[in-house]
């Protein structure tokens, strides 16, 4: 997410900054979105322990029809708020520091969330669990059983 997702915004941002308003806007532009963009990718990735694209995908199990005001609201705050704070430090070296040091705090954070939630799982997950599927059972078969040697009591 980091190579393909945050650099090549960082990069479009950063030369768009650096031609409209000059270079050294252009290089706190660059920091606000390299944090703002690592902390965005820590936090979506705090419960997940698959690979994208390598899990099976059951459908109608997305949350997304009933949570995306939620989903909305988030993005909007998100993206407004953050403008608003990088627009206010942008003229002060001590808040582009106080700014970035409590957006460092909150990566690490969320890293350490992550990590304690992917303690626990047995590692990753290729497929999907089927909620609605049917108990199989313990996959014994009657023949491994029937061959196993009686034990005497």
């Amino acid at each position: 997410m980091l190579l393909l997702g945050v650099l090549p915004a960082v990069a479009l941002a950063v030369t768009s900054a650096a031609v409209l308003w000059g270079a050294a806007a252009a290089l706190a532009h660059g920091v606000m979105c390299v944090l703002l963009g690592v902390l965005l990718t820590e936090l979506l990735a705090v419960g997940l322990c698959k690979v994208p694209f390598t899990c099976t995908y059951l459908p109608g199990r997305s949350r997304a029809r009933t949570l995306w005001p939620f989903y909305l609201s988030g993005f909007t705050t998100y993206t407004y708020s953050m403008a608003s704070l990088e627009l206010r430090v942008l003229d002060s070296p001590r808040g582009l520091i106080a700014v970035s040091v409590a957006i460092c705090v909150a990566i690490g954070m969320a890293a350490l969330a992550r990590a304690r939630l992917l303690k626990d799982s047995p590692g990753l997950r290729f497929e999907e669990e089927d909620p609605d599927a049917i108990f199989e059972g313990f996959n014994l078969s009657e023949g491994l059983a029937a061959s196993a040697p009686a034990r005497a009591n």
